[in-house]
């Protein structure tokens, strides 16, 4: 997988994020963001390979699913991230 990567609070938001009008993810994007900077935690890696992740849409026994932007496509896209021994 990447590496993890802090996000700051200089770092812009997530692409697709609209200051008019919030977005559910792009809010809780910021706020691991933020909890990861108080209490010096990781927080979940900034790109998977070619995507960047802008939030978490669920997980299960199998793994979690990444909301994420495709640069290559230019569109938000979900990604699959498997549990170790799954």
């Amino acid at each position: 997988m990447g590496s993890t990567t802090t996000i700051r609070d200089d770092d812009g938001p997530p692409p697709g994020f609209s200051p008019g009008k919030p977005d559910e993810h792009a809010v809780q994007w910021r706020k691991r963001a933020v909890k990861a900077r108080l209490f010096q935690e990781p927080s979940f890696p900034a790109r998977v390979g070619r995507f960047i992740v802008l939030g978490t849409l669920g997980s299960g026994g199998m793994g979690t699913v990444l909301r994420a932007y495709d640069e290559t496509l230019d569109r938000q896209v979900a990604v699959k991230l498997m549990h170790p021994g799954v």
